[in-house]
């Protein structure tokens, strides 16, 4: 509790940490500044500290495979999960403490994303070297989480004890590897949204995501879900939105972000927890008969993102992808890791297939397709439109670069773009 004060304190057991989230921040704060000196300066003091925290995870947390583990369930933050615990009725606080030391996938994915962007932010900062040998350490993690913790059998990513056998428990990290686009394996993403995040009978629920699996014998129905036994945490729906949006499951990113906004209207606020059947307010970690904390910050933080459609900033394009549409500021083929994780919006994606440059970090809606019968890939003639419903921006113009050539276009007119009378920038 006294880091939580100041970065120069200590708890008593100070050889616990926490989920290794902080370069997801930093690169989402250095995008997001309008000051590119303070931009600059924030880079620089972020990246020695970045680094120091992945040493920490390879001196103490790192196994001869390369992979890497968590002490027990609250180091991850998911406090009694059964990914790391059987079914038992004892607060979180209490089973959370109990040594298990699992290869956990959402760990080494954190860890990936902590590897990429602490190289993008070591590029940024003038040390390209260091950038690469970071880079390169995250990729060979990510073939890892790939070869050791993809179960052919489950078809999904799970968890791997010290002797090297499967935790065969459902829980929303069976994705995350494609949530961080830390797998460049599009046949599993496809098999883990389409047998699992889809399938109604173990995470696609009526009021948002589960915690655990509705399907698993650990999943407490009795007891309405024991905090990270099956009640829905918003970090779940929202990884579901981007993984889905992103891979081009665009109608269903929409139902689930509209039952989630449903949940979170009828339960009459932002609460920790929601109940997973009911999509009433859920328990705290003292178990049934104990409310979750209202307005609580992480879930208020996805549900601003979620309510501004933020999960549709980055869209992959497939070979046979003619149309596209939302909230999309970046959109590149799939196939190469991003120079961020999650793949980011940043100016140096540029150089995409397509990039929406505007004044602020907001993006207008964008309603874009092939107008050649090509695919949007091959595609020399598009049709697109920009709209502003909610009145978000303080322009009424923006600025699309599309195949390395750069149109200003008008919003709310509709543009046919052809790139043979395109200017290349």
């Amino acid at each position: 509790m006294p880091c939580k004060l100041s970065d120069s304190l200590h708890g008593v057991l100070n050889f616990y940490s926490q989920s290794p989230l902080q370069s997801w921040s930093a690169v989402n704060i250095c995008q997001r500044m309008q000051n590119k000196k303070k931009a600059k300066l924030f880079q620089k003091k972020i990246n020695p500290l970045l680094r120091e925290n992945l040493s920490w995870w390879e001196r103490n947390r790192q196994r001869p495979s390369g992979l890497f583990f968590y002490l027990n369930g609250m180091e991850s933050g998911l406090d009694d999960s059964p990914r790391f615990y059987p079914r038992r009725f004892v607060p979180s606080f209490i089973a959370g403490l109990l040594p298990r030391n699992i290869c956990a996938v959402d760990l080494n994915c954190w860890l990936f994303q902590s590897y990429i962007n602490s190289a993008f932010i070591s590029w940024e900062a003038g040390q390209p070297n260091t950038a690469k040998q970071l880079y390169l350490r995250g990729t060979r993690l990510a073939e890892k989480i790939d070869q050791d913790l993809w179960c052919e059998e489950g078809q999904a990513w799970l968890d791997q004890r010290p002797d090297g056998s499967f935790v065969r428990e459902l829980t929303p990290v069976a994705w995350w590897p494609a949530f961080v686009g830390a797998t460049l394996d599009l046949n599993r993403i496809k098999a883990v949204i389409e047998k699992h995040l889809l399938d109604d009978q173990k995470f696609w629920g009526k009021h948002g995501i589960p915690s655990v699996s509705f399907s698993s014998s650990a999943y407490n129905h009795r007891q309405d879900g024991y905090y990270w036994r099956g009640q829905i945490w918003l970090i779940n729906t929202y990884s579901a939105l981007e993984v889905l949006f992103r891979h081009g499951y665009t109608k269903e990113a929409e139902e689930l972000r509209r039952r989630i906004l449903t949940t979170l209207t009828g339960a009459g606020g932002i609460y920790e927890t929601y109940n997973a059947l009911t999509g009433e307010r859920g328990w705290s970690s003292r178990g049934p008969g104990d409310p979750a904390a209202f307005q609580f910050g992480m879930s208020s933080a996805w549900a601003m993102q979620i309510l501004l459609s933020r999960y549709q900033q980055f869209r992959y394009l497939f070979n046979d992808t003619q149309n596209i549409e939302g909230y999309i500021r970046c959109a590149d083929v799939f196939g190469d890791y991003h120079r961020t994780s999650p793949p980011g919006t940043g100016e140096q994606n540029k150089k995409a297939v397509l990039y929406v440059e505007t004044p602020g970090f907001e993006v207008p809606h964008m309603s874009l397709q092939s107008a050649d019968g090509k695919s949007l890939i091959q595609s020399s003639l598009v049709d697109v439109q920009f709209t502003d419903p909610y009145h978000n921006l303080h322009t009424k113009y923006v600025t699309l670069y599309w195949h390395k050539n750069r149109f200003n276009l008008t919003i709310g007119e509709r543009h046919r773009l052809n790139l043979s009378v395109a200017v290349n920038y």
